[in-house]
């Protein structure tokens, strides 16, 4: 294959009134695309319902294509996201209030990844971590024993400071104040000071 094969071909176009691409079955490519916008503009809930099922019908080629993109505009979309940050920092402050305010289990759990993350500890919790433990406490302190109330806390057994991971089986419902008391210590030897184990 010559490689003025592979170039779309050009010819003189009349509504154009220049030369221009081809496509093979026989109209100017920019005829075409303006015919296109043209339907756009006329039917947009057409296009729309078009273009979000097709969304849904190619999940990996929608994926790949945003990562593609992001890859390839990774400092500018750096740069725009820096830049409106530092324009709406009342703004976000605000609406990461909101967030933490009206999902609190979500909050615990990115507040424990992230603390894994400094402390390089290696996991992360499952979302639904929270509510998972809550149902299987009772809503209980796993500690004490009363219940948790509104304000309990998500408490890693072994803490990640003493070598403990950051995965949904190291981790427990506590009250404020049992959290607070066991702090970053051994679990046998917090359970011993509090009299459960010999």
């Amino acid at each position: 294959m010559t490689a003025t094969s592979i170039l779309p071909p050009v010819k003189f176009c009349k509504k154009c009134q220049c030369e221009t691409e081809w496509y093979k079955c026989g109209s100017c490519k920019p005829c075409k695309a303006a015919q296109r916008k043209q339907k756009r503009k006329e039917f947009p809930e057409k296009f729309r319902e078009k273009s979000i099922q097709w969304k849904k019908d190619n999940p990996e080629k929608v994926k790949a294509s945003y990562a593609d993109y992001y890859l390839r505009n990774k400092s500018k979309i750096g740069e725009r996201t820096s830049a409106y940050n530092s324009k709406n920092r009342d703004k976000l402050r605000v609406a990461a209030a909101e967030s933490r305010a009206l999902n609190p289990e979500k909050a615990r759990t990115k507040n424990r990844n992230r603390r894994a993350r400094k402390l390089n500890a290696g996991g992360v919790l499952s979302k639904s971590i929270s509510v998972k433990l809550y149902k299987l406490q009772r809503g209980k302190c796993a500690c004490c024993g009363l219940l948790l109330g509104s304000n309990y806390h998500l408490d890693h057994i072994m803490p990640l400071v003493l070598g403990g991971s950051n995965t949904d089986d190291n981790v427990q419902l506590l009250r404020q104040r049992c959290n607070n008391q066991k702090n970053s210590k051994h679990p046998v030897d917090f359970m011993q000071e509090r009299g459960f184990l010999l």
